[in-house]
């Protein structure tokens, strides 16, 4: 009883549309029927444009947090680097190690600046927070490293060392707590990304079925 109440329903709200437009006049119908499918278009267009923005969006925060990844192994690389490098100079007192630990310094900076402007999680942010004073910190005492007086006294590069070498390891696991903070983010957004675009053929398609 119900559905024949509906379907009555249905068929008299028609019943009402052809009679209102079967009363208007040729010229009002022409218009009608010329607004109608540009406003249908224009909709879809509008649909489609967001759709499209929305995977764009989507895209860019991956490619993002893979900078992010990049720049925190680059981070990584750099300290290792200038850390073998006054090491070097320690033991050959050659200067020619410094080089390597001057390039390394200028690079893990760069690589702090670059993942000052990426991050934007907040526990990510808090990681590279630890991550800079840590590293503020390692750079200090490495410059101390490679300072000639200090190469007389064994005990203060003995010393020195031991407390490099604790700071390091606190730095590599800071270090490694962001990589794979940063893996599940990216993780979370390639998933993200299929469903975006599994939803945006979808939409696309309904959204044409519906112009057509």
């Amino acid at each position: 009883g119900g559905s024949q109440v509906g379907q009555r329903g249905v068929l008299k709200m028609i019943a009402t549309i052809k009679k209102h437009w079967h009363g208007w006049s040729l010229r009002r119908r022409s218009l009608a029927s010329l607004i109608i499918p540009l406003l249908v278009a224009t909709i879809v267009l509008l649909v489609m444009a967001k759709v499209l923005a929305f995977n764009r969006h989507a895209e860019d925060e991956l490619q993002r947090g893979l900078r992010v990844l990049g720049q925190i192994h680059a981070a990584h690389a750099a300290l290792a680097e200038a850390a073998s490098g006054v090491r070097g100079y320690l033991l050959t007192q050659d200067e020619a190690f410094l080089a390597p630990y001057q390039r390394a310094e200028e690079l893990l900076k760069q690589s702090l600046r670059q993942l000052e402007v990426d991050v934007k999680d907040s526990v990510q942010r808090q990681n590279l927070a630890d991550i800079s004073t840590l590293i503020a910190v390692k750079l200090a005492n490495l410059a101390q490293l490679k300072n000639p007086d200090l190469a007389v006294n064994g005990g203060s590069i003995r010393s020195y060392s031991l407390e490099n070498k604790a700071l390091l390891d606190r730095l590599r696991q800071h270090i490694k707590e962001m990589e794979i903070r940063e893996n599940q983010i990216i993780l979370a957004l390639q998933q993200d990304l299929q469903r975006a675009r599994r939803s945006s053929q979808w939409i696309i398609f309904s959204a044409l079925v519906v112009a057509v």
